[in-house]
């Protein structure tokens, strides 16, 4: 406990000192069923280090088992807290460190054009939020035009966040919004940001199983 607990230090260390010249992501997230496999593995590459850590849920202490939570809140911004990357790319990347619950609470959806199969749409809700997030036909997301936001669409009522009722179906509150009520927004770093996280990154679904994985650079 007590290794794991520096190794976790100094991961958030390295991130909160912004000297990453890139990021390395793994995510593996049953999207049906509980499923101890589910991980997220983030390697951060420096000039002269690189630190890599392999995170999961821990049902102990109902939290991410070596902190990569707060390690991504952490690179989602720089030292003048200018946003690096895509918000919802950030939390897209919890549920793999989360409870299977999370899926339920922030109505996680994978869809494939009917089409085209490697194009994937992701959409779900976080912390007052709606993301959707769309693949190119090659299966590839980019941080500068896949991620989309509509902010504020949700409420939170006893602790859970809900649909307001302005942007309801007619389905219970707690479900997704009605697609044809909401307005979505680009959601990408800051124009400013000193060193954004910009790339592609692959993602795929199979019988429930999604992954995402690649690198970006700063």
């Amino acid at each position: 406990m007590k290794k794991a607990l520096i190794a976790a230090a100094s991961f958030a260390m390295l991130a909160s000192k912004a000297a990453a010249d890139s990021l390395k992501i793994d995510f593996r997230m049953n999207i049906r069923n509980r499923d101890e496999r589910n991980s997220l593995t983030l390697t951060i590459e420096g000039a002269s280090s690189e630190t890599k850590t392999r995170d999961g849920f821990d049902a102990a202490t109902g939290a991410s088992m070596k902190r990569s939570t707060k390690t991504t809140r952490t690179l989602l911004f720089d030292q003048q807290k200018r946003q690096t990357m895509p918000k919802g790319l950030r939390a897209l990347l919890l549920f793999p460190v989360s409870d299977f619950s999370l899926v339920g609470k922030d109505s996680l959806r994978v869809e494939h054009d009917a089409e085209n199969p490697r194009k994937i749409t992701v959409t779900f809700n976080h912390r007052g939020n709606f993301y959707r997030i769309e693949s190119d036909g090659k299966g590839k997301l980019d941080t500068e035009s896949s991620f989309t936001i509509a902010e504020g669409i949700m409420e939170q009522k006893d602790g859970v966040f809900v649909t307001k009722e302005e942007f309801r179906t007619e389905q219970p509150e707690s479900a997704a919004p009605d697609m044809d009520k909401i307005e979505f927004t680009a959601d990408k770093r800051s124009e400013s940001a000193e060193k954004p996280y910009t790339g592609k990154l692959r993602i795929k679904e199979k019988d429930g199983i999604l992954t995402i994985s690649g690198k970006l650079g700063q």
